[in-house]
Formats: structure tokens, C-alpha cells, sequence
């Protein structure tokens, strides 16, 4: 990095700021949109051990949207909302269980694609659309004023 790019953390402490920021975020509508596409660098894992000493992995990802009157609502140049499932693993955490009721959100995912076919790696998912997604609103429990844009599905359109 050029030392043009740089800043100073200590001058950013010290600026001066005159506006009011929001403390609510407005969401997209909830409501199914056709066209949707996983922004690509979004998927996302989160891992950890359950009380029971069983090691768990989440995946999360960020449905984008092409909607020109959500833009305007959102202020957001590419809204969308955040999609993500548990994934089933095998006793040694290490590989996803396969079968009968494992990992059917994948499952969906993945037919909503057409990435049906094997071999398949999740790097198939960056970027991949277009399906169709329902967006829902998540409330928050401390505060009934914040909601969030959740996909609730996701399918073939």
C-alpha cells in the first residue's frame, strides 16, 4: 500500500462529525424477487463445537437483487438480503453427511441452480443465479423498530 492510501488512526478519532446517523436500517420489501444472484465473495462459514462436543458449520451468503425502486427505498446500490443454513456433518465434522433428510437446504440450493450435477464445490456458489428468492422480515426482539431482510427460499425461476 502507497503511503497516499494510508490515514491516521488518531486524526480519524479526533474528526469532528455534524450529522445524525440512523439507528434503524430500512430492508428491502419482503416479497419474492425473480433474478437474484449470490453476490460473489459473500459465502461465508462459521464453525464450532455444540455443548454436546459435536462440531457444527454454518453457511451464509447474500442474494442481490436488481430492483431499481428497492435501491431508492434502501439507499443500497446492490440490495438484497442474507441467506444461510446449518450444514450436516459427519461424526468427525470433517465431510458433509449425505442421504435421506441431510442437508436438504444444499440440496434446494443447489437445484435452484442447476448445480445438481457432481462434482460440485461450494466455490460454485459465488456469484451463481439467477433463481428466485422470498424475502421475509426478521423483527428484533429488543427492539420491534429493527428489521432485517431474510431469505426465506430459494427456487428455480
Amino acid at each position: 500500500m502507497s503511503d497516499e492510501n494510508q490515514y491516521d488512526d488518531q486524526e480519524f478519532m479526533r474528526a469532528t462529525i455534524n450529522e445524525v446517523f440512523a439507528d434503524v436500517s430500512t430492508p428491502i420489501d419482503a416479497k419474492d424477487y425473480d433474478n437474484a444472484y449470490i453476490k460473489v465473495g459473500s459465502v461465508k462459514f462459521y464453525n464450532g463445537v455444540s455443548d454436546k462436543g459435536r462440531v457444527w458449520k454454518r453457511v451464509s451468503m447474500y442474494f442481490v437483487i436488481d430492483d431499481q425502486e428497492q435501491r431508492e427505498k434502501t439507499n443500497i446500490e446492490n440490495p438484497g438480503a442474507g441467506y444461510g443454513f446449518f450444514l450436516d456433518l459427519t461424526e468427525d465434522g470433517k465431510s458433509l453427511e449425505t442421504g435421506p433428510n441431510r442437508n436438504t437446504d444444499l440440496g434446494a440450493l443447489r437445484k435452484a441452480l442447476k448445480q445438481e450435477a457432481a462434482p460440485w464445490s461450494f466455490e460454485q456458489l459465488d456469484g451463481a443465479g439467477p433463481v428466485r428468492i422470498r424475502v421475509a422480515h426478521e423483527v428484533n426482539d429488543q427492539n420491534p423498530e429493527k428489521k432485517r431482510a431474510v431469505v426465506r427460499s430459494v427456487t428455480k425461476q
